[in-house]
């Protein structure tokens, strides 16, 4: 509910005016830890320097040797056996009505730091995720 909403996102320092979308988010506390772990991963390894590798899930659809290859790379590490098949399909888009991947959308756009939404926005772009229900 939009007061539990509240109870719980005001030790955050969440204004009124994001507490708003927050509210009409369906399991919104998932999708603010979800947005609060991306942002602290972001900022650790930025700050003690650690090489980073960025893979989305979706673009192992269509380019899984490629993404396989580039994390390989990544982690210094040769190619053993076969590649397991790739499961596709695993996408939740069609969970929620088109007013609330709006809330979301605007919700994970003030939480997420500077660095980290253009990383998550494309999720928000009906041409990469399946329909939205109306």
């Amino acid at each position: 509910t939009a007061t539990r909403a509240g109870k719980e996102l005001r030790n955050f320092n969440i204004d009124n005016e994001l507490l708003d979308y927050i509210k009409d988010v369906p399991c919104h506390a998932d999708f603010f830890r979800y947005v609060q772990w991306h942002n602290l991963a972001s900022t650790a390894t930025r700050n003690m320097q650690i090489p980073t590798l960025i893979l989305h899930y979706e673009t192992y659809e269509d380019h899984l040797e490629e993404n396989l290859n580039k994390l390989l790379t990544f982690l210094e590490q040769e190619k053993t056996g076969e590649t397991a098949p790739f499961i596709t399909g695993k996408r939740y888009r069609d969970y929620y009505n088109k007013d609330e991947v709006k809330a979301l959308s605007r919700m994970i756009r003030e939480l997420a730091n500077i660095d980290i939404w253009p990383l998550l926005e494309h999720y928000f772009d009906d041409e990469v995720t399946l329909k939205v229900k109306q």
